[in-house]
């Protein structure tokens, strides 16, 4: 487990603002057919524990894209990430579907935001269900556009005209899947603890 420190531009809007961009590819659907629609949903989360300085921040997420291109070169995915102007981005898993590893979908969003924003990622079931070689692109493309990736690692993220901070943490999905993950988490817990004393985000798929 490590933990670095990254400063990030502050925003100045209320509360902790976890903003998801999430595709309509959720349960049975995975199952049978690719849903091309681009979902945006906000959720508005407040706590005392919360840093004041954070006040507004924004978390933008993206999951489940499975390869899939929105537009030349993303640009209707970039452009509904422009439209909410996120503090930082996050990339919640399954961005490369396992069945059919295509990255230039991927390398297309990283290439057009990754000069704008910070990016972290995660990796959900698909990203280790990838062969030896395709995971290894994935983290190389990654690294070329400056993506942390995190795996069962922590990273804290300051703002630059404070001293507060929090820590952002992501966790590896577990080896198997539907209720046996459940099960799996359960007997074996996560792969990372809390830093008491300091406000914690969990990125898990």
């Amino acid at each position: 487990m490590s933990s670095a420190k990254h400063e990030v531009k502050k925003k100045s809007k209320k509360w902790l603002i976890l903003t998801i961009v999430l595709m309509a590819f959720i349960c049975v659907l995975a199952f049978f057919a690719l849903d091309n629609n681009l979902t945006l949903t906000e959720y508005t989360f407040a706590s005392e524990r919360l840093p004041e300085s954070f006040d507004g921040y924004k978390i933008l997420a993206v999951c489940d894209l499975h390869s899939q291109e929105f537009g030349g070169h993303q640009s209707e995915l970039i452009e509904c990430i422009n439209a909410v102007n996120p503090d930082i981005i996050v990339l919640l898993g399954d961005i490369i579907d396992a069945k059919n590893p295509l990255f230039e979908p991927l390398e297309n969003l990283l290439s057009g935001i990754y000069s704008d924003y910070t990016i972290y990622a995660i990796s959900g079931n698909h990203e280790n269900a990838l062969s030896y070689s395709d995971f290894t692109t994935l983290k190389k493309l990654y690294s070329s556009y400056s993506v942390t990736f995190l795996r069962d690692e922590g990273i804290e993220l300051s703002l630059r005209d404070s001293s507060d901070s929090i820590m952002l943490w992501g966790g590896d999905d577990p080896p198997v899947w539907n209720d046996s993950a459940i099960d799996y988490i359960a007997e074996n817990g996560l792969g990372v603890s809390p830093t008491p004393g300091m406000f914690n985000i969990f990125l898990y798929h």
